[in-house]
């Protein structure tokens, strides 16, 4: 049995980009209800929800998913960390 070669993504989270997630607050703001905005531009009713709390907060914020957060390594002790391992091996 051999390990698939290409990646296949199975789950369309996170992909929603700025100006839609914002387009989505708007029509939010303005009175529609959550739920509708969300199928009306296409993205999560939960997470408008939680762009809208953080919109309402900080009108500036970015409406994007910031996925850096987890990070243990930056980019450049990864990069040291897999020379490290192929020297190694």
């Amino acid at each position: 049995m051999t390990m698939p070669r290409i990646y296949k993504r199975r789950t369309d989270r996170g992909l929603a980009p700025h100006e839609t997630m914002l387009q989505a607050v708007m029509l939010v703001i303005s009175g529609t209800s959550v739920r509708k905005a969300a199928a009306e531009k296409g993205v999560s009713k939960s997470a408008l929800c939680r762009y809208v709390k953080k919109h309402h907060c900080n009108p500036e914020a970015v409406l994007t998913p910031n996925y850096t957060h987890n990070q243990v390594f930056s980019a450049e002790q990864e990069y040291t960390f897999a020379e490290y391992l192929e020297t190694c091996s």
